[in-house]
């Protein structure tokens, strides 16, 4: 399906649930009454049609996948201003996540509001794919931790264009849990860079920092 697809298919979406407003309050009722209630449901169906078109960006952006050839693709671009869960974000998207630089920081969160990467912020995607082929069995925590590692240096060198030990860039990294190993065919590592003194406003991609 492609965008303009998806596009359509939501507009059509927003006037289906308009008409059916009308419609379904209108059975076995007299004509008289029907002529009245009328009104009434139009002015209730305009209401309903400009919260959902209100929406539609969100459902177009965030909920409703692209899909191309039978594979899931996101919506073109970063949803900026949007807060996504972190396991949908893409390379190149830019966000917030305050405390990252502190020593005690517990780890990235489950959810990140997603910014320009011309917008002060605190972290970036660079990377995100599979680490493991499907036939793979789960190697137990420590493996997956070390090859998730050593899979996000190389990406952080081929991404910013400088390695990680001579940096002024850290990275985090989020890798399968054994649950989501097992039961889900989860193999997906993501690496995420972070200016190690302050925010940033700019990519690091190809930045050399």
């Amino acid at each position: 399906m492609s965008l303009d697809a998806a596009v359509n298919l939501v507009a059509a979406l927003l006037s289906a649930a308009c008409t059916v407003w009308v419609h379904r309050r209108e059975v076995h009722r007299t004509p008289e009454e029907n002529q009245q209630r009328r009104k009434r449901l139009l002015v209730r169906s305009s209401i309903l049609f400009l919260a959902l078109a209100a929406i539609a960006p969100v459902v177009l952006y965030v909920i409703v996948p692209v899909v191309r050839n039978g594979k899931h693709h996101p919506a073109p671009g970063p949803p900026v201003g949007v807060i996504v869960s972190l396991f949908t974000m893409e390379p190149g998207y830019c966000f917030q996540a305050p405390g990252i630089r502190r020593s005690d920081y517990k780890g990235l969160p489950d959810f990140v509001r997603v910014v320009s990467c011309g917008e002060k912020h605190d972290a970036e995607v660079y990377f995100v794919g599979n680490g493991w082929t499907a036939d793979v069995a789960f190697p137990g925590d420590d493996l997956v931790n070390s090859a998730a590692a050593e899979l996000c240096e190389k990406k952080f060198t081929d991404y910013v264009g400088s390695s990680p030990g001579e940096s002024v860039l850290g990275y985090y990294l989020w890798t399968p849990s054994k649950d989501s190993w097992v039961q889900d065919g989860d193999r997906e590592v993501g690496c995420v860079a972070f200016h190690t003194r302050e925010p940033i406003g700019r990519s690091v991609k190809g930045s050399k920092l």
